[in-house]
């Protein structure tokens, strides 16, 4: 019976919802050779997103759609046989219509954006194997409310849900960079090594700050624009193909993500000089590790057979933790590093008439490297999640597929 439901029951309750969305894409493209050192490129895309997610037990409603129609072209050139230049760019006119219900607020979002986006490219061929290559482009994140963090991020027991300020801006980047990329081929040995400089200006940076709670209990956190950021750093790539049974592939990159200004991340809801101390404050790009790589080793030494294995290391970063539910006090933790290690097995059987069956097996994560400190109970901060998605899993497999 309803009166034998404890508060705890009912909060439960109201956590359901229902989420329907509605995606479209379509586009075109056109190739032209204008000559043999002149080719044009243009197309169009059409995306379309409609979203409507519901918890009635929060009062809560998102109702949003997002349409973007893009056209871009791009003209390269080849003014001998060791240059190649190519400029284009894209023009995106972004349609944002969202209406968001927060129990006792409600709000809209209703904007036209026109974007244009250029893009340029020099590469030189120092030889037929080494070449270099000169990129900058511009990038931007429309602003909207409805992401997958919606539906994951409890604290205290209850939702938390994104509320957009009235005055977000969408966000805007400028990226450089400088790569060097050298092929070696001798025999059954093949090798590729790509060297890679990187720096990246945000203007307008989106950040999730400010939690608060509203009359009616539900808490939110509002999403606004940052001062700026930067990222920069270097990135290194290499793939080996000792033979045709045995590859490998690898990679790091080394970084550094920060905001141009401190970005308050929480702070009490009303600062005075005995409490200011309390405030808090990121440096860096939040769930952002300054370094990180992977590793591929595949081996084949049947052509049934297949054994590989890989890696990816993530390295120290900073991650947001609400640690007091009635305030949403939140500070920052350092994650440590972690090495996920995952090895699989595959053998290929033939069916006959065109159809062949893989069985495979294998361990995710064998160092079981994994989040050791995850909260609990029903106050606990859902969204205070890092590292590995899993721990040790060990897996079998069966496959059907044709030839």
């Amino acid at each position: 019976p309803g009166d034998s439901l404890t508060e705890s029951d009912l909060l439960a309750i109201n956590a359901y919802g229902q989420s329907e969305d509605l995606s479209l894409v379509g586009g075109l493209q056109y190739a032209y050779e204008i000559s043999d050192a002149w080719m044009l490129t243009a197309g169009g895309e059409y995306q379309y997103n409609d979203v409507l997610d519901e918890m009635p037990g929060y009062g809560r409603q998102i109702d949003q759609q997002v349409s973007t129609l893009g056209t871009y072209a791009q003209l390269e050139w080849k003014p001998a046989e060791d240059w190649s230049f190519l400029l284009g760019g894209r023009y995106d006119r972004v349609s944002i219509d969202g209406l968001y219900e927060l129990a006792v607020e409600r709000f809209d979002n209703k904007q036209t954006l026109n974007i244009f986006v250029p893009r340029a490219t020099a590469m030189y061929f120092f030889t037929p194997d080494l070449k270099m290559r000169l990129s900058y482009a511009q990038g931007y994140r429309a602003p909207q409310a409805f992401d997958e963090d919606l539906h994951i991020e409890t604290v205290g027991g209850a939702a938390l849900f994104t509320r957009l300020d009235p005055q977000l801006q969408a966000e805007r980047s400028n990226s450089y960079s400088a790569s060097l990329d050298y092929t070696f081929r001798e025999n059954d040995f093949e090798s590729n090594i790509v060297l890679d400089g990187f720096y990246t200006q945000l203007n307008n940076p989106f950040i999730t700050a400010n939690q608060q709670e509203l009359p009616s209990g539900v808490a939110v956190i509002t999403k606004r624009n940052g001062s700026g950021a930067t990222v920069a750093g270097a990135n290194l790539e290499a793939n080996f193909a000792f033979s045709r049974k045995l590859m490998l592939q690898l990679g790091g990159t080394l970084q550094i993500a920060q905001y141009d200004e401190p970005e308050e991340i929480w702070a009490p809801e009303s600062v005075t000089d005995a409490n200011q101390d309390s405030v808090i404050t990121a440096e860096q790009l939040l769930r952002t590790p300054n370094a990180y790589g992977f590793f591929t080793a595949n081996w084949s030494p049947a052509s049934p057979f297949r054994l590989s294995v890989s890696g990816i290391l993530t390295g120290p970063m900073q991650v947001p933790h609400v640690i007091d539910p009635d305030t949403e006090f939140t500070i920052l933790e350092r994650t440590p590093s972690f090495f996920e290690l995952n090895t699989k097995a595959a053998y290929e059987l033939p069916l006959g008439e065109g159809f062949r069956m893989e069985l495979s097996a294998g361990v995710q994560n064998i160092l079981n490297s994994f989040q050791q400190d995850f909260d609990t109970g029903a106050e606990r901060d859902a969204g205070y999640v890092y590292g590995p998605v899993r721990p040790r899993t060990v897996f079998v497999g069966v496959k059907v597929g044709m030839e």
